[in-house]
């Protein structure tokens, strides 16, 4: 009896799947949105080729001392537009910097890396100037440099 009670309701399930107005082969239609961010990164590298710096009583009485490519900065991004680089000093006297030679008093502590192309790799190589504070003593002080992307 509940072997004929069970093929009964197989029968009627496969009767009401058969005629239902709904078509199971029907076609469907999607579409998909596609949102892509390319974040901005900028990678920047630098060898610093002086360590530490000797004032002497000439530089003392000038009022700063001259340090030739104190430093080389290597930077690379995505992006496509002007870099700067600020530069700065952690020890005696304030470093102002700059490029293809020595550094003016007037520097900013800021290297202009130039216009940069996506993965394009840019170095300059920077020179500094050491403005000495009135009671600075002769001997050897060490330069501690920093540098950050703007």
């Amino acid at each position: 009896m509940k072997a004929v009670r069970y093929i009964a309701h197989v029968f009627a399930i496969m009767v009401i799947l058969l005629t239902s107005p709904v078509s199971y082969a029907a076609t469907a239609t999607a579409s998909l949105r596609v949102s892509v961010v390319i974040r901005p990164w900028v990678r920047l590298t630098s060898e610093q080729h002086i360590h530490s710096y000797r004032v002497t009583r000439a530089d003392i009485e000038k009022g700063y001392i001259d340090l030739s490519k104190i430093a080389t900065v290597n930077i690379r991004t995505n992006e496509r537009k002007e870099q700067m680089i600020l530069v700065s000093h952690e020890g005696e006297g304030v470093l102002a910097i700059g490029e293809g030679g020595i550094a003016s008093a007037a520097g900013n502590g800021v290297v202009n890396m130039g216009m940069t192309q996506p993965g394009v790799l840019i170095s300059k190589t920077i020179d500094g100037r050491i403005l000495l504070p009135k009671d600075v003593a002769e001997g050897v002080y060490p330069l501690r440099l920093s540098l950050y992307t703007q």
